[in-house]
């Protein structure tokens, strides 16, 4: 017999959980998109080879989903100790 379900989330995009994993999957897509467009569009300019190009685009995303699963994590301190 069930005793329990699990609540249904809200609507809306929620952010906030105990790991910060889903702020760091949002920062990351950010990241790489951000990242792809600014080598598409200084491709030109300088342009650079196809590994120069990925790592690139993996360490502005690495270091992006870095960020967002650090504030993340304080988000969801700051709400659990009522700060936000």
């Amino acid at each position: 017999m069930v005793t329990h379900r699990a609540r249904r989330p809200g609507p809306g995009l929620r952010l906030i959980d105990s790991c910060g994993c889903a702020m760091s999957a949002v920062f990351m897509s950010f990241g790489l998109l951000g990242s792809v467009i600014w080598i598409a569009i200084l491709w030109r300019a300088h342009p650079q080879s196809l590994w120069s190009m990925a790592w690139h685009v993996m360490a502005v995303a690495f270091a992006a989903a870095v960020v967002g699963k650090l504030l993340g994590m304080a988000a969801y301190r700051a709400r659990s100790y009522g700060i936000m």
